[in-house]
């Protein structure tokens, strides 16, 4: 199923919130370094940031998993970030699937999914977009 415009998916909130703490920790230490704040600098550092899950629905990645170890790449289409994410995804199961034969499929890939990410895999403009909305989403809870 597509993703549609307003659609929020299962780990939306929490990907939110750790972005925009890594852009608090990425925009203190632009300030520190350099004694003024470059927001794209500092949002894409951010993003470039680690992460305590792979931010994916796990039925999503499973069936990304089965699609590449048929043979089908469909990473062609997506964008780089994502395609980083599934190819690493796919290299992670195959890692734990010849250490573990018996293990099942979804086992494994839940594994994966609430394992630590290297990055949160998001554009600089992708990762702009959602910080400003969760930092305008906190300021109006406030008022």
């Amino acid at each position: 199923m597509a993703k549609h415009k307003g659609n929020t998916g299962e780990y939306t909130e929490q990907r939110n919130k750790e972005l925009n703490l890594a852009y608090k920790e990425a925009a203190n230490l632009l300030l520190k370094k350099h004694g003024h704040l470059d927001v794209i600098k500092a949002v894409d550092l951010a993003r470039q940031m680690p992460t305590t899950r792979f931010f994916i629905n796990e039925d999503t990645a499973s069936k990304i998993i089965k699609k590449m170890m048929s043979g089908i790449r469909p990473i062609k289409s997506m964008d780089k970030g994502k395609g980083v994410m599934y190819n690493l995804l796919y290299d992670t199961y195959m890692l734990f699937k010849n250490m573990y034969p018996r293990r099942q499929h979804d086992d494994i890939v839940a594994e994966i999914c609430a394992s630590p990410a290297p990055e949160f895999f998001l554009s600089t403009k992708s990762a702009y977009q959602i910080i400003s909305r969760y930092r305008r989403k906190l300021k109006n809870q406030v008022k």
